[in-house]
């Protein structure tokens, strides 16, 4: 996330922090070609509960119920294909 630099300007490459100065987690999204899902982790990915909440989205949540990440299932419609990772269209914003 580059962004922190703009706040930051004197991180060393590879640090990220937030505007108030804590250390700030990496998101990682998998897609799985197979499985036609969309895995998006806010904490390293784990062991977790599910619990699906509707229109094809399952919540990751710890043992005390905090959220670590979501998966859609079914997201890409039919006929429609991601072969490698420049296939997969990410856009990310800050507000």
């Amino acid at each position: 996330m580059d962004w922190a630099f703009h706040y930051l300007p004197t991180l060393r490459r590879g640090e990220e922090f937030s505007r108030e100065g804590r250390r700030m987690e990496k998101v990682t999204v998998i897609y799985d070609r197979i499985g036609n899902t969309l895995d998006v982790w806010f904490k390293k990915p784990q062991k977790v509960i599910c619990e699906e909440v509707g229109h094809g989205v399952v919540l990751k949540k710890d043992k005390r119920g905090h959220v670590l990440g979501f998966e859609k299932l079914n997201f890409l419609g039919r006929g429609r294909k991601i072969s490698s990772k420049s296939d997969l269209k990410l856009e990310a914003k800050v507000a």
